[in-house]
């Protein structure tokens, strides 16, 4: 009769299940992430800047206008807008 120490360590395991069906999707997980924390070290709003930031993409942008998107280069225009909801509730109303 095998050991428990047979049934863990020494037999072979099938290859791992990987997490989610999309495991490339990682790799746009992590930028959106950093993205939001960087939006937070700046003090600005991540719902505003993303809209923002996609608004003003180019089809094909170079090296010097996607630096000029991140969050702490869209910083000081940003802090002064107010957040994402207070803008949805006056749209609204």
């Amino acid at each position: 009769m095998p050991s428990i120490f047979d049934i863990c360590f020494l037999t072979p395991f099938p290859d791992p299940i990987p997490l989610t069906p999309f495991p490339e999707a990682g790799v746009g997980n992590a930028l959106l992430y950093t993205l939001v924390r960087n939006c937070r070290v700046q003090d600005i709003d991540p719902e505003i800047y993303l809209a923002e930031a996609i608004r003003r993409m180019p089809e094909n942008p170079t090296d010097e206008q996607a630096a000029a998107l991140t969050p702490a280069a869209m910083a000081g225009e940003l802090r002064s807008t107010p957040p994402a909801s207070i803008i949805l509730a006056k749209a609204i109303a």
